[in-house]
């Protein structure tokens, strides 16, 4: 039996491919995705560009959380995973690079910490904090005669803030450089303008031990004294066993 001219006119449409709306859906996306390659760059490029300054400062402040807590090494990765990215305010670029190397100079030493302390340096913000990992890593290598700018520019910016003890660590590093370079009383100058500033600390402990070994049991008791208010650690106790042995030859005499 043969087909009726409906059916067959039926048959024809539903067989034939919807060539129009193949170009139309074409065009259509052509047209979408030129406007996402145009769109894009200007909507979604700063908004990831802000994630990407949010993040720095976010491995940042985890990074302090971490070593808080006593997590060094995961500290240390989430500070550099901190420099992989961008910051809003540079001064936290600062801030990441100086707590990455004051970490490293504590926990792995002079020569992993020096990069970073360096390229902090560099930065107008640097903190004070900066300043005492950096000359101690500088002492440590041997590098004496990059301390003393580095000491000056230190001392200048403690006394802007009023930080006497700043200044007199800046001068216990001077100090440590004229005894490098064979300048016992240039360096013993430079302790004793430390304790000026500020009593104590590590210019009293040098000053102590100097007065001890010229024989000066008197002098040397009073900057041992000093130093142990507030001195810790194994300086602190070979502090104490040389004023135990002043005590000690004072009371036979």
């Amino acid at each position: 039996m043969s087909a009726s001219p409906a059916e067959t006119q039926v048959t024809d449409v539903d067989t034939k491919p919807p060539y129009t709306l193949c170009v139309l859906a074409i065009a259509a996306a052509c047209a979408a995705f030129t406007a996402f390659v145009y769109v894009y760059p200007r909507l979604a490029g700063p908004t990831i560009a802000r994630m990407d300054r949010a993040l720095g400062l976010e491995q940042f402040e985890n990074g302090q959380r971490l070593q808080a807590a006593g997590e060094y090494a995961n500290a240390i990765q989430s500070y550099q995973l901190a420099l992989e990215g961008h910051f809003e305010d540079p001064k936290y670029r600062t801030f990441t690079l100086k707590a990455l190397g004051a970490l490293l100079w504590w926990r792995e030493g002079a020569e992993a910490a020096l990069p970073y302390l360096e390229e902090a340096y560099q930065s107008p913000h640097a903190p004070l904090t900066l300043f005492d990992p950096l000359c101690d890593s500088l002492l440590q290598t041997g590098r004496i005669e990059d301390i003393p700018p580095v000491c000056e520019r230190w001392y200048h910016e403690a006394g802007l803030e009023n930080d006497a003890e700043q200044q007199a660590r800046a001068l216990y590093y001077l100090g440590k450089v004229q005894q490098e370079r064979g300048d016992e009383d240039g360096a013993m100058a430079r302790f004793y303008q430390g304790v000026l500033l500020h009593p104590g600390g590590d210019n009293a402990y040098e000053l102590g031990l100097a007065y001890y070994n010229a024989g000066d049991n008197n002098q040397a008791l009073v900057y041992l004294e000093q130093y142990l208010e507030s001195g810790s650690g194994g300086r602190a106790q070979y502090a104490r066993e040389v004023r135990d042995r002043i005590l000690a030859k004072r009371s036979v005499e």
